[in-house]
C-alpha cells in the first residue's frame, strides 16, 4: 500500500510541474515601455481614489 502512495504522490507532483504553467513566453519590454507604464500608473494613481485605503494624494504631494 506503501508503493501505492508514493505513486500517487509522484503522479499528482508530475502533473503540477512549472513546464505547463504557460507557454509562447513575453515580449521583451524595453527602458522606455516600462517608464511609459509607471508615469501613467503614478498619475492613475493619484488623481482618484482607487479604493486602496490611502485615498487620493494631497495636493502637497
Amino acid at each position: 500500500m506503501r508503493w501505492m502512495k508514493t505513486l500517487m504522490t509522484m503522479m499528482a507532483l508530475s502533473f503540477a510541474s512549472p513546464v505547463f504553467s504557460h507557454g509562447g513566453g513575453h515580449a521583451t519590454v524595453t527602458a522606455d515601455q516600462a517608464e511609459e507604464v509607471a508615469r501613467y500608473v503614478a498619475v492613475e494613481l493619484t488623481e482618484e481614489d482607487r479604493g486602496m485605503g490611502f485615498g487620493k494624494l494631497d495636493e502637497s504631494w
